[in-house]
């Protein structure tokens, strides 16, 4: 059987992180010197920089950044 100490301070743990978390959701992570507009902008660009990332590390795995006529080393 658990101690009623345990148990109240396991309580009180749970309410403090549930406190806590509730006031993240309602604060945001945002900045107060940022619009909604520049959060936006600033997370497509973003995701747009991911997006780009991604496809070169799919195009490395699968050989497809072959260099172009362009480059300055001569390709066969």
């Amino acid at each position: 059987m658990k101690s009623p100490f345990l148990m109240r301070r396991a309580c009180c743990i749970a309410a403090m992180m549930v406190i806590l978390s509730g006031l993240l959701v309602i604060g945001g992570c945002g900045t107060v010197g940022e619009s909604s507009d520049e959060v936006r902008v600033r997370h497509d660009r973003v995701i747009n920089n991911n997006l780009g990332r991604i496809q070169d590390d799919v195009d490395a795995v699968f050989l497809l950044d072959r260099p172009g006529r362009m480059s300055p080393q001569p390709v066969r």
